[in-house]
């Protein structure tokens, strides 16, 4: 036999399976494995460094499983049994769960799929995953969960997102009777471990990991900025290309990876396979570009050759990939381009944005950009851009999408708007619009998704303004400045350029112009199903948007 070619011997194996299945190198993370099995010596192959079994919970072998170091991927063989030459930045060993097994969690709702291990590891690293077969069908039909931007900083803010926030996405999925499976788009955490040097704050990663433990229902975690850590020692990179920044980079994602999951992975769910990936190039304290380097090209390439174009796609990442210049945007819509149904969530931007539209080199494309479950920095249950607080929920028949909506977080369903009456607010009260009638004479009215085509930029909804309980008139949509959040804001401690009228941002409203300044007036929605909404009470104030953290917050 080859020197380079050796047994692991079963008292080794033992001991391997004891420490948790790792050969040589210092094993720095959870594995997967609540019912760790028990397979013999693998003969390792030339060139192979990571190696493992992936068996199901009786013992059997899991053929054909996907699993991947985060840079390339292989299946596992007929005796279940997966070998990778695992790139010199590899953190974790990871599986792409099948379709045919259960979404198995461990601690915080975190999905167990990967196994972290030191990168500068020597030798060969040895990993068996168990997974549990699905007792019943593949689900055809499920409910899909999609947070953005949790940005947990403080321990008061980890308390509301955790007693309040997430009883009401758990209440959700308790009614829906649906299997149920979750997704964010980035910055679950608030820059947490530089806070904690400069501010002595107590909220790390991993404590806001533990908020997320308050939660029914699996929930795979995506990066964004904030979760880039800008407190460690290792040199900002003098530019962004590849060979440059990426030693800053691997070292900024670690504390998110040891309190999450790794940055760039994926997993199957009912007909749709699920691809999260980091597309925040971070090269020094805050600052990064967006987009994905040419390894994360390769992992996506080798991940998706391995996935029928008869499934959905649907990719989580930070920032958007409709509405930003990208590195890489081209060779990624390339290779979803096969797929006749894909989706991007987002977050980022902290304002509820659905977008359908053709790309150049991908096809139709649908992205859902997602308002936040923090409000302005929790010192509001509404977000600067006018959401409430909420949360994306899709139901999924086969590969398409049956139904969506973004739930507002303490109401119903059916509160899907907001009716202004203008007189009641700073500029609104005071101004003319550009068609020279007051504001005040007019009515706003405010959707909470924010929906388009590119067709024409097409709107989705149909908004009608009522008097009297009598249709009125179809409301103009436009873009201004949303003045009750203005003023509402003007009541916190919060220091940001929204409090500047110029740079508070603008975003889509409705107006109209009523019959009567006396009538009894309410706004009726109708949405991209047919669905119907109505606003009943007329807005004169925001103040019952506040939290309570309004003022002390930093």
């Amino acid at each position: 036999m080859k020197l380079n070619r050796f047994f692991i011997s079963l008292f080794a194996l033992a001991a391997l399976i004891f420490v948790g299945c790792t050969e040589s190198g210092d094993d720095t993370g959870s594995g997967s494995g609540s019912n760790t099995p028990k397979p013999g010596a693998i003969e390792v192959a030339e060139g192979k460094d990571l190696v493992g079994y992936v068996l199901w919970d009786d013992g059997s072998p899991a053929k054909g499983i996907v699993v991947s170091d985060g840079f390339s991927c292989t299946t596992t063989d007929e005796a279940g049994i997966y070998q990778l030459t695992r790139n010199i930045n590899a953190r974790n060993v990871f599986i792409s769960f099948p379709a045919t097994a259960e979404i198995t969690v461990k601690k915080n709702q975190i999905p167990d799929f990967f196994h972290s291990f030191n990168a500068a590891a020597n030798g060969v690293i040895r990993h068996d995953f168990s997974i549990v077969r699905r007792k019943t069908a593949t689900p055809r039909r499920f409910q899909l969960i999609v947070f953005a931007d949790s940005q947990i900083r403080l321990q008061r803010f980890g308390e509301h997102f955790s007693k309040d926030f997430c009883p009401d996405a758990n209440k959700t999925v308790a009614e829906s009777n649906l299997p149920t499976v979750g997704i964010t788009c980035g910055d679950d955490g608030d820059d947490n471990l530089w806070h904690q040097k400069r501010d002595g704050e107590d909220m790390t990663f991993q404590t806001v990991a533990d908020c997320y433990g308050a939660l029914s229902f699996p929930m795979f975690h995506c990066a964004g900025n904030h979760d880039h850590d800008k407190s460690h020692s290792v040199p900002a990179a003098t530019g962004t290309d590849d060979e440059n920044y990426m030693p800053y980079y691997y070292a900024s994602i670690k504390p998110f990876e040891k309190a999450f999951n790794p940055v760039d992975y994926s997993f199957n769910y009912g007909n749709v396979h699920f691809v999260i990936m980091d597309n925040i190039r971070y090269y020094g304290p805050s600052s990064y570009t967006i987009g994905f380097t040419d390894e994360q090209i390769e992992w996506l390439r080798q991940d998706l050759s391995y996935v029928p174009t008869t499934m959905a796609v649907f990719i989580s990442l930070h920032a958007s990939y409709y509405r930003r210049n990208m590195e890489n945007k081209e060779e990624l819509a390339k290779l979803i381009a096969p797929y006749a149904n894909k989706w991007f969530f987002i977050g980022h931007s902290h304002v509820n944005r659905y977008s359908e539209f053709t790309d150049e080199h991908a096809g139709k494309v649908t992205e859902w950009m997602l308002a936040t479950p923090m409000g302005v920095f929790y010192r509001s249950n509404v977000n600067h851009t006018g959401e409430p607080v909420g949360y994306g929920v899709l139901t999924i028949s086969g590969t398409e999408v049956i139904d969506r909506y973004y739930k507002c977080a303490y109401y119903d369903r059916s509160v899907q708007g907001r009716l202004y009456d203008t007189s009641k607010f700073s500029t609104w009260s005071t101004e003319s619009d550009t068609d020279g009638v007051a504001w005040k004479d007019k009515v706003v009215g405010v959707v909470f998704e924010k929906s388009q085509t590119s067709a024409g930029h097409r709107d989705l909804w149909t908004v009608e303004l009522w008097e009297d309980d009598q249709f009125s008139s179809v409301m103009t949509r436009y873009t201004g400045k949303d003045y009750g959040i203005y003023d509402m804001l003007l009541k916190t401690d919060f220091k940001s350029k929204y409090l500047n009228i110029d740079e508070h941002p603008s975003v889509v409203l409705y107006k109209a112009i009523p019959k009567s300044k006396t009538s009894k007036k309410s706004m009726r929605l109708v949405d991209w199903m047919g669905r119907e909404y109505w606003v009943k009470d007329v807005t004169t104030s925001m103040d019952h948007m506040l939290t309570g953290m309004e003022n002390g917050g930093k």
